[in-house]
């Protein structure tokens, strides 16, 4: 059988996600508002000018 997130079994968005958000809950103790936060940012990269933000939001959540 294909693992889920392989080529022949592509992992969701929401999948991705929920997996992103117990990581990071589980590995750096960041809340799930906070990781929501930093998965928005994350996900619009592409439209935003300014991506400065990312490694100060990073960086506020692992100091706190």
């Amino acid at each position: 059988g294909t693992l889920k997130g392989a080529p022949d079994d592509p992992m969701t968005v929401d999948e991705i996600l929920s997996k992103f958000y117990a990581n990071i809950e589980y590995g750096l103790g960041i809340r799930r508002n906070d990781a929501e936060r930093l998965s928005d940012l994350v996900l619009s990269l592409e439209k935003n000018a300014d991506v400065r933000e990312l490694p100060r939001m990073v960086a506020s959540y692992i100091a706190a």
